[in-house]
């Protein structure tokens, strides 16, 4: 069925042909007295010529022509290369593609590189919200085909050094307006994975910079060490451009901030706000009543995200989690707490639900049955 379909498209466009452009040379008696030597007749000289181990795809239709008288030489003069191969024809499946068809594939294409990129590289998916991302396919695009990326050395030697340099400027345009707006030093410490005491100074504008980073790990942390840091950083800065140090509210940053504004009355010390709610909270839980609350709650979250099972029964009826992430060290047990509130009547249909009744961790004398005993109590 395919062959007579193609046979009748053959005779389609061969129609089509002698409709647009009048008879042919073999339709119309022509002699063979012609020499015609055009590079697009020359793949049929052997066809006529008998040449090759039988005839070819182009013999066979002009054997298929009927009632054309052929010639016995070579190429009539002025014939078209349509009228022995209408293959010579564009195929109806190889028209020029739409513009809004070729963008679709382009970008399809240009789409699956990147998922390649971001795959085999591990490069977390949000990487994509980054405007460097976005600013670096611009540039791609700006560039045009040919043009080499850079290479590893590239990156860790020339890239890096030139981002260095427009990082100082950058912050050297901040450093502009410090005689004008003047700033505020912070202080900030925290111990790492490793057990590292690192002390980081940053100054505060019209924007926050990072300043600073000292690795204090063999130093002890009393109110001379931290006076003299604070010293020597207000020197490097400029005594004139600061108006204000904030720290922590600890007795031995009180010490040295109190010792530095009697040496530099022009410097306020103050102690950091969220410091102060942290101990306020921390004075708060050590209230036996508000303790005793706290210590039932971490038992039940504990127990809930101690077991896998029990934890995915939680999530399927509270549709979410219990803990939370604390936005200060002294506040997640009370971020923690007010989560079991709010969820107070998706735990309670838990504990009741067949699942848990049907399994090992709902038995009597187990951490679950009094787990199960906490959450049903009134004054839960």
């Amino acid at each position: 069925m395919r062959a007579s379909l193609d046979d009748r498209w053959k005779q389609e466009e061969v129609a089509r042909h002698r409709a647009r452009f009048g008879p042919s040379f073999f339709e119309s008696g022509a002699g063979s007295g012609g020499n015609r030597q055009d590079p697009e007749f020359q793949r049929t000289i052997s066809v006529r010529k008998g040449e090759g181990r039988g005839r070819s795809r182009i013999a066979s239709i002009l054997g298929g022509f009927g009632g054309r008288k052929k010639s016995s030489g070579g190429i009539p003069s002025g014939a078209s290369i349509h009228d022995v191969d209408p293959h010579a024809f564009s195929r109806r499946d190889s028209k020029q593609q739409r513009v809004d068809t070729m963008w679709k594939k382009e970008k399809k294409d240009m789409w699956r590189a990147i998922g390649f990129w971001f795959h085999f590289s591990h490069i977390p998916a949000n990487a994509a919200n980054n405007t460097y991302y976005k600013f670096a396919i611009s540039a791609i695009q700006s560039a045009g085909p040919g043009v080499d990326p850079a290479g590893p050395k590239d990156i860790y030697s020339e890239l890096l050094d030139n981002n260095k340099e427009e990082l100082e400027n950058w912050i050297g345009s901040y450093k502009s307006k410090w005689p004008t707006y003047r700033l505020t030093l912070m202080r900030d410490g925290w111990t790492g994975p490793t057990k590292r005491a690192i002390i980081n100074f940053l100054t505060y504008c019209d924007t926050k910079t990072f300043h600073k980073s000292i690795d204090a790990s063999d130093k002890v942390h009393n109110a001379n060490y931290i006076l003299k840091l604070m010293e020597e950083v207000i020197d490097q800065i400029g005594k004139e451009n600061i108006v204000q140090v904030v720290t922590d509210n600890g007795p031995q940053y009180k010490l040295a901030g109190q010792v530095l504004m009697e040496r530099r009355p022009q410097i306020f010390w103050t102690p950091c706000a969220a410091h102060c709610i942290d101990l306020i909270l921390m004075d708060i839980g050590k209230i036996r009543r508000v303790q005793h609350t706290v210590e039932i709650a971490q038992r039940i979250t504990m127990y809930i995200y101690s077991h896998t099972w029990v934890l995915s029964l939680m999530r399927k009826y509270a549709g979410g989690e219990i803990l939370r992430p604390g936005v200060t060290r002294f506040a997640t047990n009370y971020i923690a707490l007010d989560s079991l509130i709010e969820k107070k009547g998706a735990l309670r249909q838990m504990f009741v639900s067949p699942e848990w009744q049907e399994n090992r961790y709902a038995q009597a004398g187990i951490e679950g049955s009094r787990m199960e005993d906490l959450v049903s109590r009134q004054s839960f």
